[in-house]
């Protein structure tokens, strides 16, 4: 199904609305123009407390004794040391204590408020986030918001639409958009190498011959039958696709203990062999983006948010600033870094 700029720039904005990364919208709108476009999709995971992010209120204004009427406590004097008991404001902006670094990108921030998502249960508020429509039940309804988007930005890139940890639907697109999920952080750079799943204790001899094997070109007659059918042409386009991955040495970039990924080591506080929290999947996603692997990527940032009584104060506080500062380094890298097809 067409999707028009409209119908796309409704679903996203109410999907991408929440985390202020809308200025690509309108832009992405026109990708079929054939101009380098790219998308990136992030997710907080759990019921996080906007009081403490982007949608703050004064302490000074909803007391303690007032919450029976007000049904609002900002608790922020209950936070760990390390946060303010007072909103932050910066130019203008009002915030919640925990933003973490997100006060240094705040201008290349647009935050949209008082969106209801009409959610009962966490699996119906993630479905609405991720495609832009609301569920029937449980269930999701229509292709996820970055499906639309890699749809309309093409097929030009190896892997055009890369999801970790987070769900993803192709109901109506094109096959090239639908997600390549990815698990962990460390699982990428495997995928992406010519090793064929085969195990390190086979013998060169029969990998090679394996390898071989498979690297022949085998295709049926195209005139009719089942080879002349839209499913050979999705097989014939994903086959040729897997091969240009695993024949590139794009994994290099991916490999976050090598010399490649040293800049981002260091930007992201990140090392090899600690890489799955926010700041692994924030390195993870500006990776793809800036290695040309991908124009389109979704993926979970924070975790954990769903916290409740004594596990709010702590728990909660510390997992909501590390997310926000991830994605606050993961704007910087992008603003500053050179994209592939030029430009920032």
């Amino acid at each position: 199904m067409a999707l028009d700029r409209r119908e796309f720039l409704k679903r996203a904005g109410l999907s991408a609305g929440a985390l202020g990364l809308t200025g690509l919208l309108g832009r992405t709108a026109h990708a079929a123009e054939g101009m380098d476009r790219y998308y990136l999709h992030v997710y907080f995971e759990g019921g996080w407390d906007m009081l403490l992010g982007l949608d703050p209120r004064d302490p000074a204004d909803f007391p303690y004794n007032l919450a029976p009427e007000t049904q609002i406590t900002p608790g922020y004097d209950r936070l760990p040391a390390q946060f303010s008991r007072q909103m932050l404001e910066v130019n203008g902006t009002l915030l919640g204590p925990c933003v973490g670094e997100l006060p240094q990108v705040l201008d290349r921030v647009a935050i949209v408020r008082g969106i209801n998502m009409g959610t009962l249960t966490h699996e119906v508020g993630r479905r609405h986030f991720i495609t832009g429509k609301a569920p029937a039940g449980l269930a999701a309804r229509g292709s996820a918001v970055p499906t639309l988007a890699a749809a309309q930005i093409g097929p030009q890139t190896e892997v055009p639409h890369l999801a970790h940890r987070v769900e993803s639907y192709n109901v109506d697109q094109p096959a090239f958009a639908a997600a390549l999920p990815v698990a962990a952080v460390g699982h990428l750079q495997y995928i992406l190498q010519r090793s064929l799943g085969i195990p390190d204790g086979v013998p060169a001899n029969v990998k090679g011959a394996l390898g071989a094997y498979w690297s022949k070109q085998r295709d049926c007659r195209v005139e009719s039958g089942v080879a002349a059918s839209k499913l050979a042409d999705i097989y014939r386009d994903n086959r040729a696709r897997a091969r240009s991955v695993v024949e590139s040495t794009l994994y290099r970039q991916f490999q976050f203990d090598g010399p490649e990924t040293a800049l981002a080591r260091a930007h992201y506080g990140i090392s090899g062999s600690n890489l799955e929290n926010p700041f692994g999947r924030a390195a993870l996603a500006a990776q793809a983006l800036k290695s040309g692997l991908s124009r389109v990527v979704s993926v979970v940032l924070a975790d954990g948010l769903d916290t409740h009584d004594g596990a709010w104060a702590q728990d909660h506080s510390t997992r909501l600033a590390q997310g926000f500062t991830a994605l606050s380094r993961l704007i910087s890298d992008l603003a500053t870094s050179e994209a592939p097809g030029g430009g920032s």
